[in-house]
């Protein structure tokens, strides 16, 4: 999922729990996916096979993984109701499903988690359920409306000086915190220092747009439906010749 707010990396899993040797490679597995998307706020749910509460093989590992990753297990959570995940011929009862999630996740999104205890589930599992609270912007598709395009083609030398000049004008107005550059934390969730990078980006976003609507020229060509630029230049004879 993502939108100009958030980037969301949701991992669906199955630990095994016959030996720590094959619990230990997903679980690596998982990391290496999260290693490659530091961008990303986590949700990672499924069958672990550990009851947090247990001392068991597996419960250690996968607490150690926690804490390395910055993921927080949703059982633990004031608002989650989850009793029990699991059953054995409803004579033993334990969480073993969970969701993992990362800091601003899991201080600020959680709304609820609970257990489905539904009579006609035949597993000896119950699915759990979470409801987060996501500030995420939708975006809708309505129909299509031409509006005026940047036209840098048109642009003559002195348009797009005025537009470095504009630019410089409006990037020099933006401002950075320090801190945040001084946060050397890799997993970092501080959501302030999030907060600041968005802002920081949106804003050298508008300051090129801005720059270019003041400087660069416009045009309100209605483009042709279907056509592509460069179609009959570039491709329309090769298509003729791979159709003969």
């Amino acid at each position: 999922m993502e939108s100009d707010e958030w980037k969301l990396l949701i991992r669906c899993v199955y630990l095994p729990y016959e030996d720590g040797y094959a619990f230990s490679a997903e679980l690596s597995l998982v990391e290496s996916l999260i290693g490659n998307n530091l961008d990303c706020h986590v949700a990672i749910c499924g069958d672990f096979n550990v009851d947090f509460s247990r001392n068991w093989l597996h419960t250690e590992l996968l607490s150690s993984f926690c804490d390395n990753m910055n993921v927080r297990p949703v059982c633990g959570h004031p608002k989650c109701t989850i009793d029990y995940t699991f059953n054995f011929d409803m004579s033993r009862f334990n969480v073993l499903d969970h969701f993992l999630l990362s800091g601003v996740l899991y201080e600020k999104c959680v709304q609820t988690a609970y257990v489905d205890h539904a009579v006609d589930n035949l597993s000896d599992h119950d699915p759990i359920l979470l409801h987060l609270d996501l500030d995420v912007q939708y975006v809708g598709f309505a129909a299509k409306v031409h509006t005026p395009r940047a036209s840098w083609k048109k642009a003559s030398d002195l348009d797009l000086s005025n537009y470095r000049s504009a630019l410089s004008r409006n990037l020099a107005n933006l401002h950075f915190q320090t801190e945040v550059l001084t946060c050397h934390d890799m997993n970092c969730n501080n959501s302030h220092h999030f907060s600041v990078i968005t802002d920081y980006v949106k804003g050298i976003t508008d300051a090129c747009v801005n720059a270019c609507k003041s400087a660069i020229p416009f045009t309100a060509l209605k483009q042709q439906e279907g056509r592509i630029a460069g179609w009959s230049e570039y491709v329309q004879l090769l298509r003729e010749k791979s159709l003969f």
